[in-house]
């Protein structure tokens, strides 16, 4: 079912049938809503989930297609990591675009690999954790509907993977993106 959920969603996604509803989205809002859907199921891991603190970040966006993305990346974050470690959350900005990043201690990704990160059923070799294979692909194209970028990176410390979300600040139209704060520097 999970895999039909994903071919169904992926469909609705394609260009020429979707839309993307494009109102004032708090990043930060997005992210509250999405760690306490995941809490239980890291939890269960003993894996805890952090939202860093920061600035409120706007970008126009569809919030509900924003919260799927960053579910994405956040539950690939918790599968991969192992027991007793810890996920981060982190939703800023650096004065020329809107950032949502999301950072694990899981065994990380070879840098020849991160760049097939997205491509639909691409399941690194010998991955153990369940899933599809469509998640990231998921993730990236609601980025594309946002005209945001994913970008993957290996984590810092203890290894691991950072996915980064990057939304333009540019004005768009009628869509401007706004912080309530000074900009926090980027990790």
């Amino acid at each position: 079912s999970h895999l039909i959920d994903q071919l169904l969603t992926l469909a609705r996604l394609e260009p020429e049938r979707f839309q993307a509803r494009r109102e004032p989205c708090d990043l930060r809002g997005v992210a509250r809503l999405v760690i306490a859907e995941l809490v239980p199921s890291a939890h269960a891991k003993r894996i805890e989930i952090e939202l860093h603190d920061g600035p409120s970040v706007t970008v126009p966006g569809d919030t509900r297609l924003l919260g799927v993305l960053l579910r994405n990346l956040v539950d690939n974050a918790v599968r991969y990591s192992p027991p007793g470690t810890a996920v981060g959350v982190r939703a800023g900005t650096d004065g020329r675009s809107a950032f949502l990043s999301v950072t694990d201690e899981g065994p990380g990704v070879a840098a020849d690999e991160r760049a097939q990160l997205g491509q639909r059923f691409h399941r690194l070799v010998g991955t153990p954790a369940p899933g599809t294979g469509l998640g990231l692909s998921i993730a990236k194209r609601i980025a594309e509907l946002h005209d945001a970028t994913i970008a993957f990176a290996e984590g810092e410390g203890r290894g691991g993977l950072v996915a980064t979300v990057t939304f333009a600040l540019a004005d768009r139209g009628n869509h401007r993106a706004a912080t309530d704060a000074e900009p926090e520097p980027r990790r």
